[in-house]
């Protein structure tokens, strides 16, 4: 149809849809955006993948059950957002070429290290972990992703150490070459410094974050990262 060949952007928020996504979304090639957050979704179809015109895909706030496993198909696409959807596990292999930002708060995920993984996955501008149950966070998350501005791994109770190129960041240390603005407290159980190796040892770091966390200007429509776990 006329249709499925000329829309870019597609927005059913709040519409009530279940199950899995419709399977006519699938068919909209020249589709750039699709939103599809506050519904009752349980399954995005391995066919989404067709959509490689994609270059926005909002999810947030859906039951998912599960995820396509191989995501590369999506190789225009820009942003993520999965926020709030119950999300375990990450997909073994995320889109990468294009990903610029990746929203991942308020999730029972317990391991990311796809991120790191996922190879080409280097255009990374913003990540968000934060309100999740992570309990490690894998080397290289920021070193591996040298466009990285803004990691944000806060309100994370089961967190209890970080990899070391999150603490050179914070400290400047040219080991890492990356300016990125790292929020990683409040962590009730993580000690500035300590690291996997050296749970017992916290290194100097010198701490420069606010009493209070700010809001992020470049998610007009995003809830405070304060938000961390539901209450």
């Amino acid at each position: 149809s006329a249709l499925s060949k000329s829309l870019k952007q597609l927005w059913m928020d709040d519409c009530q849809l279940t199950g899995p996504l419709p399977a006519c979304v699938v068919q909209l090639q020249e589709l750039q955006s699709l939103r599809a957050s506050n519904n009752q979704l349980t399954h995005i179809p391995a066919t989404i993948t067709q959509l490689t015109r994609l270059q926005v895909l909002c999810l947030d706030r859906n039951p998912l059950q599960s995820l396509p496993e191989d995501w590369h198909g999506l190789s225009q696409l820009e942003e993520l957002y999965l926020r709030h959807t119950g999300l375990q596990k990450l997909p073994r292999r995320l889109p990468c070429r294009k990903l610029k930002i990746l929203h991942l708060s308020s999730n029972p995920l317990v391991n990311v290290d796809s991120i790191v993984h996922t190879p080409g996955l280097t255009e990374l501008r913003q990540l968000y972990l934060n309100g999740c149950q992570l309990t490690s966070l894998p080397l290289g998350i920021v070193s591996h992703h040298p466009h990285l501005e803004r990691l944000v791994i806060s309100h994370n109770p089961h967190l209890l150490h970080a990899p070391m190129d999150i603490w050179h960041a914070i400290r400047g240390k040219e080991l890492v070459a990356s300016t990125a603005d790292i929020i990683w407290q409040p962590n009730p159980q993580l000690q500035e410094g300590v690291t996997e190796v050296e749970e017992t040892t916290a290194l100097p770091v010198s701490s420069t974050m606010p009493e209070s966390l700010p809001l992020s200007d470049d998610d007009d429509d995003d809830e405070s990262i304060m938000e961390g776990v539901e209450h």
